[in-house]
Parts: C-alpha cells; sequence; structure tokens
C-alpha cells in the first residue's frame, strides 16, 4: 500500500476493528498524535469480539493516538468526536456491510462512505480504499470482473465528487502487526491476495445543470459591442488558451513562433481590433472557405433590438463567429507588409462539429502571412537533427531566384517536387476538402505561384514535424486552390486516421483590389494550435485544454529552462466511469443537427463524450421522421455520477422541446 504519503497531516482509519492496522500505520508515524483510530462497535463489543483489541488500543493510547468507538463512517459529520475537523488521509480497509450480502449492498456502502468521506476531507486529502480482489471493478484488477458483478468503486466515488487518482497492489505483509480480520463478521482472517488500495482525490466541481445567461464583450469596427454568448461554449469564449501560462496550446504556439522566427522572421500582428466576432461585411471571404455551413449568429444586446434582430443577412447589424482568422486578411493585407518575413496572427475561432474527444466549436489559430516576390522560391534543403529541431541554418527562408516557368512548366515542377516525397494517402474527402471554386477568391494552383506554394508547403510541414516530433507523419492533400495538412492520428489521442491540423494556400490579389502589389506573391497557411497540442503531448480528450483542474496545467509547468520540456500527459484521473442513455424524438422541418449538438454541450457542461445517431424511423401513415442518439456521458477530468446525469437528462427533455421545438419520445 503506498501509504509514505499518509504517515504526514492527520489521518483517519475507519472500520479498524482489532486496531491493528492503526497500529502498523502509528508504528510509521513520526507524531502519532495526528491519528485518529475508529471502529463502528463500542469498546466492549471490540474486546469481546476482537482477541488482540485490548493490546492494540493500548498501544495506540501509549503512542497519543486517539480512539473512537462507534464510528459510523457512513455519517463522519454526525459523530460528535469528529465535528470541527478536517483530515488530509481516510483509510478504510476491506468495507464491507457484513456476512454474506449482495453486491448492491457494498455497492451502496461504499457510495455513503464516500459522500461522508468528502465532508470532513481537506481540500488536497486523499481517500485510501482498499477491495479485495475483483471487487472495485476496473481495468486494475486482474482478472476484471464483469461491471455489473463489482462493486463499481470509480461510479459510487463519483457521487461524492471524487476522482481515482491511482491503484496500487495491497501486501498485507509490509503491514507487520496487521492482522486482516472479520470474514463474515467474525474474528477470522481472509484472503488478501491481489488486493488492491484504490486512492480518491476531490475533482473540480460540476457546473450546475441549470445556468443564467452570460454576455461576451466583443470590439467590432473600432468600438466595444455586447452580445449574449451562444450556447455550448460560452464559458470557453474569451479565456485564449493559446496565451495561457503553462498551457500545452501556449507552449505549442510559443514553439511555433519561434521556429518561424528562425525561419523567416516573424512580425506579430496586434490583436487590437481582431476578435472572434464579424459582421457580415467582412463575412464572404468565410463563407468561401465554409462550404455553406451554418453560420452562429450573436444578437446584439443594446437598447435599439430592432435592426440587430433583423432576419435580413446581408444588414451590417448581423454579427457571426468567426470562422477563421482567414477574415482577417483584407485588414492584414492593407496594413505595411515587409517582403520574406512572416506575419503572424493568433485568436480564437469557432466551427460547427460533433462531439468527440478530438473536437470542439471553439478552436485557437494561427495565421500566418508571407509576401514574396514572384518567380522565387524558399530554398527546401530543410533537415531535422535527432532532436527534432529545425536547424534555422538548413531552412533559411532566404529566397534564391528561379528561372521564369510558364504555367505548364510550373505544374510539371509540382508533379516532380510532388513525387520525389514519401508517397501520402489522399484524405481530401475526411479532411475539410473546400470546394472554393466559384466563390473564391484564392489563387489556382499553377505557375510560379504553384513552385512558391510548393516550397512554402514543404518547409511547413518541415516545421510542425518538428514540433510534434517524428512519431507523426505528416499528410497531404490537395484541391484546385489549397494544401491540406494532416497528421496521423495515435491510440492516446482515440483519433487512429489523420486528423486535419492546417492549410496552405495562395492568395489572390484580383480579389483584394485595394491591397495590390504588384509583382508579388500573397502565401498563406492556418494551424489548430489545439490539435497540435493534442499530438505534442498525447492528450486523449480535446476536453482536457479546457479544464480547471491545476493537476493538469503542473504536468506542463516549465522548470529550470525556457525550453519545451518532452511531456507526454499522464491521466490524473483514472478509468472515469461510463454511462449511456439514449434519447428519441421527432423532427421538425427546422431541426438541424448542429443546434442539437451545441444544446447537448450547453446543458452537459462538456461531460458528453460522444453523441452519435443509433436508429432512424419514419412513420409510414404521416411521413413524420425520428432520431435516437445515444450519448456517452464520460469526464476525463471531473466525477461524474448517475445523479447527476439523470439530472442531465431530464434538463435536455426540457430544453429540446423550450429551445428546438422537438417533441421527444
Amino acid at each position: 500500500m503506498n501509504m509514505e504519503g499518509a504517515c504526514e497531516g492527520n489521518r483517519l482509519v475507519l472500520g479498524d476493528g482489532n486496531f491493528s492496522f492503526s497500529v502498523a500505520l502509528a508504528q510509521r508515524m513520526v507524531n502519532p498524535g495526528h491519528l485518529t483510530a475508529t471502529a463502528l462497535g463500542g469498546e466492549e463489543e471490540a474486546l469481546k469480539l476482537h482477541s488482540d483489541a485490548g493490546n492494540n488500543i493500548q498501544v495506540l493510547q501509549d503512542r497519543g493516538a486517539t480512539i473512537i468507538f462507534g464510528v459510523d463512517a457512513t455519517d463522519l459529520p454526525g459523530c460528535v468526536g469528529l465535528q470541527g475537523q478536517m483530515f488530509d488521509h481516510i483509510i478504510f480497509n476491506f468495507p464491507h456491510v457484513g456476512r454474506k450480502a449482495p453486491i448492491k449492498h457494498n455497492r451502496e456502502l461504499l457510495r455513503k462512505v464516500f459522500i461522508s468521506c468528502a465532508e470532513v476531507l481537506s481540500a488536497e486529502g486523499q481517500v485510501y480504499v482498499t477491495l479485495c480482489q475483483g471487487q472495485g471493478g476496473t481495468p486494475a484488477d486482474q482478472p476484471q470482473r464483469a461491471w455489473h458483478n463489482s462493486w463499481q468503486a470509480v461510479a459510487m466515488a463519483a457521487e461524492a465528487g471524487l476522482i481515482l487518482g491511482e491503484v496500487v497492489p495491497f501486501c498485507a505483509e509490509n503491514w507487520e502487526v496487521y492482522m486482516p480480520s472479520g470474514y463474515r463478521s467474525r474474528d477470522k482472517a481472509f484472503h488478501t491476495e491481489g488486493a488492491l488500495t484504490h486512492i480518491f482525490r476531490q475533482s473540480c466541481p460540476l457546473a450546475p445543470v441549470t445556468h443564467t445567461a452570460a454576455t461576451l464583450t466583443a470590439r467590432v469596427k473600432g468600438g466595444d459591442k455586447l452580445f449574449s454568448k451562444p450556447v455550448g461554449i460560452r464559458h470557453k469564449i474569451g479565456r485564449n488558451l493559446h496565451q495561457e501560462k503553462d498551457h500545452p496550446v501556449a507552449m505549442v504556439t510559443k514553439q511555433l513562433c519561434s521556429l518561424l522566427e528562425e525561419t523567416f522572421g516573424v512580425h506579430h500582428m496586434e490583436r487590437g481590433d481582431f476578435s472572434i466576432v464579424c459582421g457580415s461585411a467582412d463575412i464572404h471571404m468565410a463563407d468561401a472557405l465554409s462550404d455553406g455551413e451554418v453560420k452562429t449568429r450573436l444578437i446584439q444586446l443594446n437598447e435599439d433590438v430592432t435592426e440587430e434582430t433583423s432576419a435580413d443577412h446581408s444588414s451590417p447589424t448581423c454579427w457571426y463567429l468567426r470562422p477563421s482568422l482567414i477574415t482577417h486578411l483584407p485588414t492584414i493585407l492593407q496594413t505595411t507588409l515587409q517582403s520574406g518575413l512572416m506575419h503572424i496572427l493568433t485568436g480564437e475561432v469557432f466551427s460547427h462539429c460533433a462531439i468527440s474527444t478530438h473536437t470542439c466549436p471553439l478552436q485557437h489559430q494561427l495565421l500566418g502571412v508571407l509576401l514574396l516576390p514572384k518567380h522565387t522560391g524558399i530554398r527546401e534543403s530543410a533537415t531535422v537533427d535527432e532532436s527534432c529541431q529545425v536547424h534555422p541554418s538548413t531552412i533559411p527562408g532566404m529566397l534564391c531566384p528561379e528561372p521564369t516557368r510558364n504555367s505548364h512548366h510550373g505544374n510539371e515542377s509540382k508533379i516532380q517536387a510532388a513525387s520525389s516525397q514519401p508517397k501520402r494517402e489522399d484524405h481530401s474527402s475526411e479532411q475539410l476538402d473546400l470546394d472554393l471554386s466559384g466563390k473564391c477568391k484564392l489563387q489556382d494552383l499553377k505557375g510560379s505561384s504553384s513552385s512558391d506554394l510548393c516550397s512554402f508547403e514543404r518547409c511547413l510541414e518541415q516545421i510542425v514535424s518538428s514540433v510534434l516530433g517524428l512519431d507523426h507523419a505528416l499528410a497531404l492533400s490537395f484541391n484546385a486552390k489549397s494544401v491540406y495538412l494532416s497528421a496521423a492520428g495515435s491510440t492516446e489521442t482515440n483519433t487512429n486516421t489523420p486528423v486535419p491540423i492546417g492549410q496552405v494556400f495562395v492568395v489572390s490579389q484580383d480579389v483584394l483590389p485595394g491591397c495590390r502589389i504588384p509583382g508579388h506573391t500573397f502565401l498563406c497557411f492556418t494551424l489548430n494550435l489545439d490539435m497540435l497540442a493534442l499530438l505534442k503531448f498525447n492528450i486523449p480528450d480535446i476536453r482536457l485544454l479546457w479544464t480547471e483542474d491545476k493537476r493538469f496545467y503542473e504536468q506542463f509547468q516549465v522548470q529550470s529552462h525556457q525550453a519545451i520540456p518532452s511531456v507526454t500527459y499522464e491521466d490524473f484521473s483514472k478509468f472515469p466511469p461510463s454511462y449511456s442513455y439514449d434519447i428519441s424524438f421527432w423532427e421538425n422541418p427546422d431541426f438541424c443537427e448542429d443546434d442539437f449538438m451545441m444544446l447537448l454541450r450547453e446543458v452537459s457542461h462538456d461531460v458528453i463524450k460522444e453523441a452519435t445517431v443509433v436508429d432512424r424511423y419514419s412513420q409510414p401513415e404521416t411521413g413524420r421522421r425520428s432520431q435516437c442518439y445515444r450519448l456517452t456521458f464520460q469526464a476525463p477530468d471531473r466525477a461524474v455520477g448517475t445523479s447527476h446525469v439523470k439530472e442531465i437528462m431530464t434538463e435536455l427533455g426540457k430544453k429540446l422541446g423550450q429551445d428546438m421545438g422537438l417533441q421527444v419520445r
């Protein structure tokens, strides 16, 4: 049993019938006076039932420990002798309701004990529960019992807001005087081979299911305006994870900017008027890249609401969540750009997405803009050394003259360049393969710009590969306008298929007549900083990026040097419980799955891990259609119990009717 930490601070031992474990623990403590040993029965009962109890009680008293009889572990706040005390370590070895009892009775015992312990546990305290082999029901048990045939320890602890931080083997022989006793409520030993100690800690509190409306202040058109925050992401907007100290997204951003600085030189664009809100005047470029995706509209909250709620989406008073930093290009390109210098902008963007462990509607994006003279290229002799760092001397970003090529030779050069690279699988249908023809306004990949784009893409690929490490191979996919970068998923991130991380393209000056720079080409790229952070640090769930649990951030703290530490994320919540519930409803003509997903995020506060359609039904007589979604509840950082899930399901049923006009079946 990992009790080194339990030998410091205030300790409480529960249900120690013969007090032998308390004696063994006291022998390891510097100050046994901080130990409180308890038993359920009275002193007379303990002496009668356990032959060695008298001697152990005397030893504890001689060492200054406190002994309390008649303590009900399911009602610790109600114990007079414990009132006003908080404990750093609470220990309960082999809890049991007594005699031969159904499993559900022992589950209920655990649930009540955990709730009781949480009332007297210090903020950084831990609860140690040792169970016989297989009882816990976690993968740490070997062999593992079926969930329904176990005590479901993590689920019972979740009802008290506790998460499982560690599971360690329990060896009774390591505790010299400990004599496990109480088999079927008698003074008889029982087998402890394969027993495990489960160490629980308090999790961050769950957000209440009901909430009040929140507002968002955004700077648009040089002034601050007040909007209602959209459901589903109201607690995320404005956090700017890429700027938070010791956050993995900020660390990836810093490393990217450092490598871009070494390669090209970097100018960071001022963020003054760059907010997540954009108007209909500059949304047309986002339209070109969104392929017709539904925009999330914000309603301005001021005294003149008539104009703001106008149904005319072309009105200048219609506002949207910004789908990409690309919408800032008109503003950026009207500034004074230095040729060969990378201009960088970072910020929050929004896109609709299904609920999964690697998708989030709010993302952090990096936009890079490079101005190059036409008919020049970027030297491509980039190499990566054993430490996975790009040599600035081999990717200097210098412009090296190339012969003028006509359109045919430009395409031929592109094909030759592509063929010289390792063969890559084309996942264009899976990765943001946007059809920009007819709407765009991004330059075709041909002629000298094609050569520039190929060189630029390969240079960027080297930089991204350096950030991720050599374990992640980048894949490319092409369409007529852009090159899409994808990184191979991993088992840690539950993304075995390539995941899109960025886009490289050429901007046509024909679209922006006020930004013409004759004889030059605008090369641009965007990168999804959140996805890069997941891949670099093997973070299995994107929701962890938004956690408020300090145990997450402690893993990424930079210690004595400025270099990015080599960190592989480790779960601080082991084997979180998972629950599946189905919900069916009749569709209405206005049903939109994107709105449904956002409502799920809002009501659950991100404790839904996945939402998938499991059944569709069409009523023959009326033609009415219904859908059945399976919702999987599980949080990687917080304790989620069945009582909370049922509360969410009740609220969801109400919201589907009130907010979306859907009839739950």
